[in-house]
């Protein structure tokens, strides 16, 4: 018999990838108790870029009132493993080429996140936010050269803005804290023109999204650049209100090196007119809009005017499909409904009804289901945001062929 032999090469990318090694950690707490600095504001001052700034919950959950005006390479961590402090006011993060800045584990009542200005070109900025609460702000970096992470974050009232990096398993509720981002386009999630184009991927994968104001065009995820590519997927969006899109992509990078995908994703607007999923992309681009599901009570599923493969998508009678010729597995009748949750019902055609190719699979390894909870990266993956240490981003190759490497990516936080 003939022995098989799989070579696995495992690089497992941790989120405080800092390398100075006289790094300090600097405590935070209550009236400074236990040798603590009495506000983050104090440890900032103290602290030298590479530094750890722990800060511990008040008592009551209690609130740190201050901005935050940042201008080091720094982690503002909870001191309390799935306890998040609070606090209120604005983190602003002054930009410089390599400056690394990592906030994880904090509940912001009212108060954003935004830069002062582009960072230079070079190497860019990279901010990290995750496992964050905003109850009434935003993550703003629309801005050239950053590599921004929002991972995670429970948004009750603000939005989403990026231009370069990822935004993953995040739950983005937008009602009047709106933002006007492109014409008459407003959008909870928004990816702007970067200064800096690359061969790199934008990913925008496993977030919930409430689109519930009616200012403009209210849009779940709107694209506006040809800077990188692109890949959407399993993102639920709920409540566009009329009018509304749940994913507009105006642009797309024009290159051939790489591909856009808008892939298992849910778009339901069931009590007003609105439209699915719309794409203008350039020539010489390529967008593969797979197992997607829109349900809504009229207007279009899918607008693709674009060179794109437009498959196994599942949408409900009277949504129509729009610039591209149907190939045959699209179901434009769909009887499927959605539970409370978002996924499709008992019964529902989407079940088993997306693209059969194994590399598009579900975990169960069963046929894809169209929409935000099939393929690998179901949004069961994501949620609930449990607010302990977690890994929340895998790459691996869908399909191996035997005898050659596994090379496999992860990413996590801690805190």
């Amino acid at each position: 018999m003939k022995n098989i032999y799989k070579k696995i090469a495992l690089s497992f990318v941790a989120f405080a990838a800092y390398t100075n090694v006289f790094a300090t950690d600097l405590c935070v707490a209550e009236n400074g108790t236990g040798g603590c600095y009495a506000t983050i504001t104090d440890a900032l001052n103290a602290a030298v870029s590479g530094d750890r700034i722990l800060v511990s919950p008040k008592s009551g959950n209690a609130a740190y009132v201050e901005d935050l005006n940042i201008t080091k390479s720094i982690q503002i961590l909870s001191n309390t493993e799935a306890t998040q402090f609070t606090m209120q006011g604005n983190i602003i993060i002054v930009p410089a080429n390599g400056r690394m800045v990592t906030i994880v584990g904090m509940n912001n009542l009212t108060g954003s996140v935004y830069p002062t200005a582009n960072c230079p070109v070079g190497p860019r900025c990279a901010v990290k936010i995750m496992n964050c609460n905003f109850a009434y702000g935003s993550i703003k970096f629309d801005y050239d050269n950053f590599d921004v992470a929002a991972v995670s974050n429970v948004i009750t009232d603000g939005y989403i803005f990026i231009r370069y990096g990822k935004v993953i398993g995040n739950d983005v509720k937008t009602t009047a804290n709106y933002a006007l981002v492109y014409s008459y386009y407003s959008a909870a999630i928004y990816i702007g023109q970067d200064g800096s184009p690359t061969n790199d991927t934008v990913l925008v994968i496993g977030n919930k999204i409430n689109v519930n104001f009616s200012y403009g065009y209210a849009t779940g995820i709107l694209e506006n650049s040809s800077s990188q590519f692109y890949y959407f997927s399993n993102n639920l969006i709920t409540n566009i209100c009329g009018g509304g899109y749940g994913i507009n992509m105006f642009t797309t990078k024009n290159s051939a090196l790489g591909r856009n995908s808008v892939i298992n994703n849910t778009s339901s607007f069931p009590t007003v007119p609105g439209n699915g999923i719309a794409i203008s992309a350039v020539a010489n681009s390529y967008v593969d809009v797979y197992n997607n599901l829109i349900l809504g009570q009229s207007g279009y599923g899918i607008n693709a005017n674009a060179q794109c493969g437009v498959s196994f998508n599942f949408m409900n009678n009277p949504l129509t499909l729009i610039g591209v010729v149907n190939d045959g597995t699209n179901n434009l009748s769909s009887n499927t409904t959605l539970a409370v949750t978002g996924k499709p019902n008992a019964g529902s055609d989407a079940i088993n009804g997306g693209y059969p190719d194994k590399g598009f699979y579900d975990i169960n390894l069963t046929i894809n289901d169209a929409g935000a909870f099939g393929g690998s990266f179901t949004l069961d993956n994501y949620f609930p945001v449990t607010g302990a240490a977690r890994v929340y981003m895998i790459s691996a190759p869908r399909k191996v062929t035997v005898g050659t490497s596994i090379n496999v990516t992860a990413d996590g936080f801690d805190r």
